[in-house]
């Protein structure tokens, strides 16, 4: 069975409206922080300055991201 537009829309503003959405915000963006600190620890053979700036972008733009 498919959601209908004002299902989603409720969905989502309950979402919201419980604190869901921010706890969940704030659970990627730890999890962003510890990836960024595997990033910087690993090993030189692979880490160059345009694949650590990718990852480091790409782990950004997902956690703050608006749909």
């Amino acid at each position: 069975e498919k959601l209908t537009k004002k299902q989603a829309k409720e969905f989502r503003k309950v979402i919201i409206d419980t604190g869901s959405l921010d706890c969940s915000r704030k659970t990627a963006g730890k999890l962003v922080n510890q990836a960024k600190k595997a990033v910087e620890k690993a090993p030189t053979s692979w880490k160059n300055k345009e694949s650590k700036k990718f990852l480091m972008n790409i782990a950004d733009y997902i956690v703050n991201r608006e749909k």
